[in-house]
């Protein structure tokens, strides 16, 4: 499709310059690729980073694992027949998104709204792309309308290309951490380490593993350390050598540090098969950074703007989806494995590998703390140059509007 190698090429293209000359329609020419060669990791972190959590389940296919541990029979099947019903919008409203099938507990209620057809119901044709790379370059095809919802993470290069002028506003938040549900990620404690460490105290002296720069799962070891008065750095070795997740499961088998941090399902996957413990994760469960959010929904400004009502109406039918999964209390059931593994072309066992079912925000709040903190955060490791305010960043009429529309839950 044209917007996605316009995706592609933007890619390639991430020096500032590049970058304007892409928002702005110019050709970018054939010195880009020698361009990105001469940005330095903090530039380049600070411009695109990886995004979200899915990009990296998305570099690679996930190691061998054992028959799941949910089985799929467990619980009867959730019935939509309580749902709200939506009025069907006259005239019909077109939707563009992009779905990553590689990382499908992030897309569940994505999936599940299309596939029982909640969108085509509530009067919207909903254009569902598929894309595999990092969420930070959908921000520019948000910027010019060539997409109109997609998934963003609280990380660098939001921050910086909002700060740079991209009209883009978070619309509501999409999983949430909870005790019992399947996780997005974890630091987790190399087999033989298991002893020695049992508190993040303990990681003084110690090698960690964070993946990439800046992103979610930086930004969990950050978190970890800061709750112990620990410095990278000073106190602790933290190193960003994987470029993909098959590298950090490569680290974590041959040891080649104490804690390695691990997207889901290959966290748990390295569990199942004797490498690596999980330890800690963000949320409630271990109490570091209860509020954070790792994946939240950015909408175009064209959307906003002058196809509202389209917008209204699609939250709507994801609040019902989303609301639909949390009714499986955590379990997989026949349909909606059936749902992810169709849509996903993922076998069973790699969806269920990390167990229950993710939880979903029933309302879609957004949280203004973790865009907040997030920011702080960012700002503090110098990958944020210029801060936004993050009450600007959101927008949250749609979302209430359509809560109104469906009833608070």
């Amino acid at each position: 499709m044209e917007n996605m190698a316009m995706l592609a090429t933007w890619l390639d293209n991430s020096s500032e310059s590049l970058l304007r000359a892409w928002l702005s329609g110019a050709t970018t020419g054939s010195r880009t690729v020698s361009s990105v060669r001469h940005l330095d990791r903090r530039a380049f972190v600070r411009l695109l980073g990886v995004g979200t959590l899915g990009v990296l389940a998305a570099c690679a296919q996930a190691p061998a694992s054992p028959q799941p541990t949910v089985a799929p029979t467990a619980a009867p099947t959730a019935s939509s027949s309580s749902s709200p019903t939506l009025q069907p919008l006259s005239p019909r409203v077109s939707i563009k998104l992009t779905i990553n099938p590689t990382a499908p507990l992030n897309y569940l209620p994505f999936f599940v709204a299309l596939d029982k057809g909640y969108f085509s119901a509530a009067g919207l044709d909903v254009d569902a792309a598929d894309n595999r790379g990092p969420t930070a370059g959908l921000l520019p095809l948000l910027a010019r309308g060539d997409l109109d919802i997609g998934i963003q993470s609280p990380t660098p290069p939001l921050y910086n290309q909002v700060a740079g002028g991209f009209d883009v506003k978070i619309v509501a938040s999409m999983s949430q951490d909870k005790t019992g549900r399947a996780a997005d990620a974890w630091l987790t404690i190399i087999a033989d380490k298991v002893n020695e460490i049992k508190t993040p105290a303990d990681l003084k002296g110690r090698t960690i593993e964070a993946g990439a720069q800046g992103t979610a799962l930086d930004f969990l070891v950050q978190l970890t350390l800061q709750s112990a008065g620990l410095t990278a750095g000073k106190d602790v070795n933290v190193t960003y050598r994987a470029r993909a997740t098959a590298d950090m499961f490569t680290i974590a088998q041959q040891k080649g540090a104490d804690v390695v941090t691990l997207p889901e399902p290959f966290a748990t996957q390295a569990e199942q098969q004797g490498i690596a413990q999980k330890w800690l994760t963000w949320g409630e469960r271990s109490g570091i950074a209860p509020w954070y959010q790792s994946s939240i929904l950015g909408a175009s400004a064209q959307l906003i703007n002058e196809r509202r009502p389209g917008l209204v109406q699609w939250l709507a039918a994801y609040l019902i989806a989303c609301r639909e999964i949390n009714a499986t209390n955590g379990v997989w059931t026949p349909e909606l494995l059936d749902i992810v593994t169709r849509r996903s072309g993922l076998p069973a066992e790699q969806i269920t590998a990390p167990g229950a079912v993710k939880y979903f925000d029933p309302n879609g709040a957004v949280s203004i703390e973790s865009l907040a903190q997030s920011q702080e955060l960012w700002a503090a490791e110098g990958l944020v140059q210029t801060k936004v305010d993050v009450n600007q960043l959101v927008d949250n009429s749609p979302l209430d509007e359509a809560v109104q529309r469906i009833g608070r839950a």
